[in-house]
């Protein structure tokens, strides 16, 4: 007799990065999580070690590992470093923007101040 199979869940990735005890999520992962935003906007989010409404993001870089068989020799970029953004930044990052998620385009003045003042409120009750 066969048993049921398990459910799948589809939530966050299982597999964090734990640099000195504290867990991060790659780019992807953390963009996937959010929901809300792309892996590009959130990539140049991270560079800055801020978003644009002013709520830092902690990051690390850590170097990447290459294994034999995802080595690609013909790949126009080979990258060097992982960019990561800590697991409770990403929790943050995800009530603000669904809270008030961002739309395609160029953000109005009266959707960057309340933006502002979500990233002030989550910022005092979390540090």
């Amino acid at each position: 007799m066969q048993s049921a199979p398990e459910a799948v869940s589809r939530g966050p990735p299982v597999n964090t990065y734990v640099v000195d005890g504290q867990s991060f999520y790659n780019i992807h992962q953390a963009a996937k999580i959010i929901g809300t935003i792309t892996d590009r906007t959130l990539r140049k989010w991270a560079k800055a070690g801020r978003t644009p409404f002013g709520y830092e993001i902690t990051t690390r870089c850590v170097p990447m590992v290459y294994r034999a068989r995802s080595f690609r020799h013909d790949a126009k970029v080979h990258r060097g470093r992982r960019r990561l953004i800590a697991a409770a930044e990403v929790e943050v990052l995800k009530k603000i923007l669904n809270d008030d998620p961002i739309r395609p385009g160029i953000l109005s003045h009266e959707q960057m101040l309340r933006l502002e003042g979500a990233a002030r409120r989550y910022r005092s009750l979390h540090h």
